[in-house]
């Protein structure tokens, strides 16, 4: 059975489709098609996507992240756990400066009984010396055994020394290593509720798999923040499914007792003074029946190059990998198959929001958009680089109407990262540990269920006591169709009453029927005049849209604000070179022209061109919705932003017309002309009549129709002439 909205979704995708086939042809609109519908970008090669597979991932799902993780609650049991003391063994070659952060942390925050193992590799660091020796004095609470060898044995053998001495399961733990609080508790805890798992290795910040923020990368701290500054968040983590690893990694592995009393401790033959060796008691794990398993709710800082000088560790890694791949050929293919399916990206994205928002940032700003494209996205995109700028966090929720999903982005200086969700209600957990600042509602057209988009928005307000900001990007909350069109296709003026409004939606089947199937304008305003009350600023982009909103709802006067929009990006003029009498007038038309924005004045305009004999051509630059052929007619297509002077010169185009039949609230079509100082033609309507009105080079035409715009161009070729017999 196929649903209401996604017969919308194709209705959307096929017009989307044959759309672009005019513009652009057919090769390319199949490749932006499969792009489109696959991931949501209107990307159109190969190599677009792979520029954009660089830059942001493939979001991570929260059904996915729900699966492995859940957030922690007051319900949640601790583990119980009666046997003998953990042994954690420390293997120790010199590194003094890592020793008295490592073993405060330990004795500090370790939540279970405990012993330490301290094997000193003959370390010629007389500190070294010195400190180990006075472990058990310096630390009288906790108990520590400690053992010098003779001579330099290397990693593997100091451990297995240390691992002989075990009575129960153990955790090899580098010295190059700090713990947080009530880290034993949760890295053993695996390894006490499944019998079949061999070890356990937690998140770190270099770590190969295990890396965090980046995966296979030796991360800084973020924000020069602590490990328990980190890991505080990890905590609010409570694994549902323990996710199996290829491989621990020695830095701090816990290990089974049944596993390494079943297949010994490190082979010390085969990997000598160390490097891979955990590798391999792994791979023998799993050849025994055991798995391996990654802690996604626990950090341990790792230094990272604490145990061996670089030189001597890329020999050591060159050789043992060579033997490591010689015993197990299908273990390169493992590691690289679970870096590809990455399951702890999503953990690893939550985890990165709530640490950059709560830790790094000063202040979080809440922005609710579509994907739809357009202005609306241009002046989220825009906000969002100053707040980024101003190094604060923002955070996109938006609707792919496409897809079918929620997506939620959030920007830093130094961090990007996506996931995505069936319903917006799948994001609130995540966003409970995130200090909100100031919710801006951009956009919430497209949304499935506006209502229920409303309420969802109303309880972050509530519950983070955030500043609130609708803007009015359009008039969606005025009625569900958006642009004011009524059922005759014209700007309604919003009647004062609301029967008109009810009559016309029974009958109006706009384009915006893809998005909303409301007809009951009455509940939509009541809907909407409850949530705009509870806006702390409502921002008009012009005095248009201002009263237009006004008219439907005085009693929130008081709350707009008029910040006009601003276009920064045009710094130059075109060069256009002086025509003749005799040479045609180029009207150029700016942007993405469909119905609203006036595609069929653009025809009316090119078939009376053509009956009359008129010396003008129309250069649209940008898509046109209808399909024409006329040598009056030239369509440009798809273009960057910076190109709009270029073309404009390349055109040669004299005067510019907005054919736009709804009341903008904002027109930066309107505005980029205005910046290259080029003649404007506009109806009397919304925000570009309101602009134009004030611009020495613009003319505001009163009737709504192609003849009284074409008659307004017509008076540039009769000024030509004019200057011309002067």
């Amino acid at each position: 059975m196929v649903s209401r909205r996604q017969v919308k979704k194709y209705l959307y995708l096929v017009r989307s489709f044959f759309a672009t086939i005019r513009s652009e042809g057919i090769v390319r609109t199949v490749r932006r098609l499969y792009y489109f519908v696959r991931y949501g970008k209107g990307v159109a090669s190969r190599e677009e996507y792979d520029h954009y597979r660089m830059r942001h991932k493939i979001p991570a799902h929260m059904k996915h992240v729900r699966e492995v993780v859940r957030p922690t609650t007051s319900r949640d049991v601790p583990m119980s756990y009666d046997g003998p003391p953990i042994d954690i063994i420390i293997p120790v070659y010199n590194g003094y400066e890592y020793l008295a952060p490592l073993f405060d942390s330990i004795v500090a925050h370790t939540d279970m009984p405990y012993r330490v193992i301290v094997i000193d590799d003959a370390s010629p660091d007389e500190q070294v010396m010195s400190f180990v020796a006075q472990l058990p004095e310096r630390y009288p609470s906790a108990e520590i055994i400690v053992q010098r060898n003779a001579e330099n044995v290397g990693f593997v053998r100091s451990v297995n020394a240390g691992m002989a001495q075990a009575r129960s399961h153990c955790v090899v733990l580098n010295t190059d290593t700090e713990v947080p609080p009530r880290w034993l508790s949760r890295l053993l805890r695996p390894i006490i509720e499944d019998a079949t798992i061999a070890s356990a290795t937690p998140m770190t910040n270099a770590g190969e798999i295990f890396s965090f923020p980046e995966i296979i990368t030796n991360n800084a701290m973020l924000c020069n923040a602590t490990v328990a500054q980190v890991d505080h968040f990890f905590q609010k983590l409570v694994p549902q499914e323990w996710i199996t690893v290829p491989t621990g990694m020695g830095f701090c592995m816990a290990m089974n007792k049944a596993a390494y009393d079943r297949i010994g401790t490190f082979d010390a033959e085969a990997f000598g003074r160390g490097y891979a060796e955990e590798n391999d008691w792994c791979q023998r794990a799993i050849a025994a029946g055991f798995t391996n398993v990654v802690v996604p709710n626990l950090f341990i800082y790792h230094k990272h190059g604490g145990s061996f000088l670089s030189q001597e560790k890329q020999e050591l890694l060159a050789r043992n990998l060579r033997t490591l791949n010689k015993r197990y050929p299908g273990y390169d293919r493992m590691i690289q198959k679970f870096i590809t399916a990455d399951p702890l990206r999503g953990i690893r994205m939550v985890l990165l929001l709530w640490i950059i928002t709560n830790v790094c940032a000063k202040k979080t700003v809440l922005y609710i958009d579509h994907e739809l494209g357009g202005g609306a996205n241009a002046y989220t995109k825009e906000r969002v680089a100053e707040i980024v700028k101003a190094g604060n966090v923002a955070i996109v929720v938006s609707y792919n109407v496409t897809q079918n999903v929620y997506h939620l982005t959030y920007y830093s200086e130094a961090q990007h990262g996506t996931v995505e969700a069936a319903t917006l209600e799948e994001f609130t957990w995540v966003l409970a540990q995130v200090p909100m600042h100031e919710i801006v509602v951009s956009q919430v057209v497209s949304h499935p269920s506006p209502c229920t988009v409303l309420t969802w928005i109303t309880a972050m307000i509530a519950r983070t006591k955030a500043r609130s900001t609708f803007l009015v990007h359009d008039f969606y909350a005025v009625c569900p169709s958006f642009n004011l069109l009524n059922d005759q296709g014209v700007y309604c003026g919003v009647p004062q009453d609301v029967e008109v409004c009810m009559r016309c939606m029974a009958r109006n089947k706009g384009d915006f029927r893809m998005y909303s199937s409301e007809k009951n304008v009455r509940a939509w305003r009541r809907q909407w005049h409850a949530f705009l009350q509870s806006m702390d600023t409502i921002v008009c982009f012009s005095q248009s849209s201002k009263d237009i909103m006004v008219r439907a709802y005085p009693d929130i006067l008081s709350r707009i604000t008029i910040i006009p929009h601003e276009v920064h990006y045009i710094t130059e003029q075109p060069k256009i070179v002086p025509k003749t009498a005799e040479q045609k007038v180029v009207v150029g038309v700016l942007g993405g022209i469909n119905y609203q924005k006036g595609s069929h004045i653009v025809r009316d305009m090119v078939r009376e061109i053509e009956q009359r004999c008129l010396p003008v051509q129309i250069v649209v630059i940008g898509h046109l919705a209808l399909k024409m052929r006329s040598k009056a007619l030239t369509v440009h297509g798809v273009f960057k932003q910076g190109e709009i002077v270029s073309l404009t010169e390349h055109y040669k185009i004299d005067v510019f017309i907005i054919p736009s039949i709804w009341p903008e609230t904002f027109s930066y079509t309107a505005e980029e002309v205005m910046q290259m100082q080029m003649p404007l033609i506009v109806f009397d309507l919304g925000a570009p009549a309101e602009r134009v009105r004030n611009y020495v080079h613009g003319s505001v035409v009163g009737e709504r129709t192609a003849t009284a715009l074409l008659d307004h161009v017509c008076t540039v070729q009769q000024r030509r002439s004019a200057n011309q017999k002067i």
